[in-house]
């Protein structure tokens, strides 16, 4: 299942798109990066610089896109930023 794709759709068809969406692009599953909008992954986790921490309102939105189980059942939700804690910034578990 190419998951690129699936994702640029329901940004078009979200009433509210994102200005950002780090991506970590698959080398099986190559996608097309839309300008001004995707960051590639590898190339945010080599730019970033360490930063103080950042106080947000535990109300506030986080959306996360999963790999499905069984591939043909993609899985989005979105929850509040209460319910996590921040990652550490690295690839995430069972990136390749």
């Amino acid at each position: 299942m190419h998951y690129k794709p699936l994702l640029d759709q329901a940004i078009e068809m979200a009433k509210y798109n994102p200005q950002r969406c780090v991506i970590l692009l698959q080398p099986q599953q190559p996608g097309r990066m839309i300008a001004d909008r995707d960051v590639d992954w590898d190339e945010a986790v080599a730019a970033a610089q360490p930063h103080a921490n950042v106080s947000v309102a535990a109300t506030g939105p986080l959306y996360i896109f999963t790999p499905p189980a069984p591939p043909a059942s993609p899985r989005a939700w979105c929850a509040t930023t209460l319910r996590f804690s921040a990652p550490s910034p690295r690839r995430p578990t069972g990136a390749g």
